[in-house]
Parts: structure tokens; C-alpha cells; sequence
């Protein structure tokens, strides 16, 4: 009697199949074949092929999300914040306008 495969650990995270170690995969290769091991084998193979490719598309997408979201915040701290030395510039620059605003002031209140 030959070992067909049994699947011994199914993934419910991956949906990954992996069958039972004992399987002798040189007698798939033998003058007789036995063409229901593989068969089951090789859409076993197929099978978890596309469930990877599945989870590495879903990956892709939530990877793709990912960089959409930190894109859009990184442009939401440069619109809306300032560095450190940006803000001493703007903080002179305040300054300035203060000192000239209370120029105009005292040379206003001169001239009354």
C-alpha cells in the first residue's frame, strides 16, 4: 500500500498546506506511477502556490496603505509645523515688525 499524502498542519492564518513527512516522493517517479499522489501532490503544490500569491498581494496593499497614510502625514507636519529654527526666523521676524509698529507709534504720538 502506498502513502498518500495527509495533511498533518493547515495554517489558518496562511491556509498553507503541508503534508505529512513520511510521503516517499521518489515513488512518484517509479515505473508505476501512482497518478492520484501525484495528482494530490502537485494541486497541493498549485493550491498553496496561489494562497501565497494571494497573501503577498494582500501584503502589498496593506504595505501600499501604509506609505499613503505616512505620506499624507508627513505632509500634514510640513504644512502645519515649523522646525525649531524656523520658528526663532519667525519669532525675529515678529520682532521686528513689533519694534517698527512701535516706532510708528511713538513718532505718531510725536507729531500730535
Amino acid at each position: 500500500m502506498e502513502n498518500f499524502p495527509k495533511l498533518v498542519f493547515n495554517d489558518f492564518e496562511t491556509d498553507i498546506t503541508i503534508l505529512e513527512e513520511k510521503l516517499n516522493l521518489n515513488s512518484l517517479f517509479k515505473l508505476t506511477y501512482n497518478f492520484d499522489t501525484l495528482k494530490g501532490t502537485i494541486s497541493t503544490l498549485f493550491q498553496n502556490q496561489e494562497k501565497l500569491m494571494k497573501k503577498i498581494n494582500k501584503e502589498i496593499e496593506i504595505n501600499l496603505e501604509q506609505n499613503k497614510y505616512i505620506e499624507s502625514l508627513q505632509k500634514h507636519i510640513k504644512e502645519n509645523y515649523t522646525t525649531k529654527a524656523e520658528k526663532e526666523k519667525l519669532e525675529l521676524k515678529i520682532n521686528e515688525l513689533e519694534n517698527k509698529l512701535t516706532e510708528i507709534d511713538d513718532e505718531l504720538v510725536k507729531s500730535n
